[in-house]
């Protein structure tokens, strides 16, 4: 079983690429209001309204197919992801959109394979 899922398709390396070793990370993230600062005092005045989770992916090479799928997955506004969560300690799932996708160096293989290597984005809880 794969433990991330993206729009319905796990990241098993089947239907969509799995993260490289050390390329899944997770973030927790406060979400304030515009209320939120210090006081006259100096005291903190925190309105916190909700939770959200980010996930830095990082992958291995990947073929253009690979990449397609991949990019193809994240391309709607929003999508479902499920994840393991440190929270909880078990699988979560949730409503994300994505952050910007790197993929800075394209090569081809000795056997003529083409590469996209070192493909990452963050997925951003919504």
């Amino acid at each position: 079983m794969a433990y991330l899922t993206i729009n319905g398709r796990a990241c098993d390396g089947i239907s969509l690429p799995e993260p490289a070793h050390g390329g899944f990370q997770m973030s927790i993230q406060d979400v304030d209001s515009a209320s939120t600062g210090r006081g006259a005092d100096g005291n903190m005045i925190r309105d916190r309204v909700a939770v959200k989770a980010k996930i830095n992916l990082k992958f291995p090479p990947l073929t253009n197919a690979e990449m397609s799928a991949l990019l193809s997955a994240v391309s709607d506004v929003s999508f479902s992801v499920s994840y393991p969560s440190p929270v909880s300690g078990g699988i979560r799932s949730g409503t994300f959109y994505v952050g910007d996708r790197t993929a800075p160096i394209y090569k081809t293989t000795a056997n003529g394979v083409e590469l996209w290597e070192n493909c990452a984005f963050n997925l951003i809880e919504m």
